[in-house]
């Protein structure tokens, strides 16, 4: 998957992976990538059955990436 970092300021904030129009909040982000706009390549495993404030698609985990920019 390859996609955007994006911090969104909504409520507490979470941040999430921006995959074209599409908005995946980030599980235990690893420290690394807390910082916005940064493109990464990512291995990922979507989290079902988790309940959240926020209005996104599915939780998702981050196995695996590669910082491109």
């Amino acid at each position: 998957m390859l996609g955007k970092i994006i911090f969104i300021n909504l409520e507490t904030g979470y941040w999430a992976l921006l995959v074209g129009s599409k908005k995946y909040r980030i599980k235990n982000i690893p420290t690394e990538l807390k910082r916005e706009n940064i493109t990464i390549e990512a291995t990922v495993s979507e989290i079902d059955n988790e309940m959240s404030i926020y209005i996104t698609n599915n939780p998702i985990k981050i196995n695996k990436y590669k910082i491109i920019n």
